[in-house]
């Protein structure tokens, strides 16, 4: 099996928006004696951002996101807030990035 990871690119700016899919194989631990275990499929999906080439997974906290935009920091929290936007939502990850990078122009 190959270690090769692909990901899907949800925006394409000066910050990459890139999304990871995971597929797990599982066996059931809930069976009953005689018959076969089944297999039970885990799907996950992760979220990166990519600053110069290094690609972070998204932070936990509203702070710690907006950290990542160093000296923008406070304006990300402005148009978070302003807007009620959520960083765990790719929509509103799209829209902050494309906020940013207009404003980089």
């Amino acid at each position: 099996m190959s270690n090769e990871k692909y990901y899907e690119v949800l925006y394409s700016g000066d910050v990459l928006l890139l999304k990871d899919y995971h597929t797990t194989i599982e066996n059931n631990k809930d069976i009953t004696y005689g018959t076969p275990g089944h297999r039970m499929f885990s799907k996950k999906e992760e979220l990166f951002l990519v600053f110069n080439g290094k690609a972070l997974e998204i932070p936990g906290t509203k702070r710690k996101f907006s950290a990542l935009f160093k000296e923008r920091k406070q304006e990300v929290l402005r148009l978070i807030k302003s807007k009620n936007l959520s960083f765990r939502k790719e929509e509103d990850l799209i829209e902050i990035l494309q906020y940013l990078n207009q404003e980089d122009l």
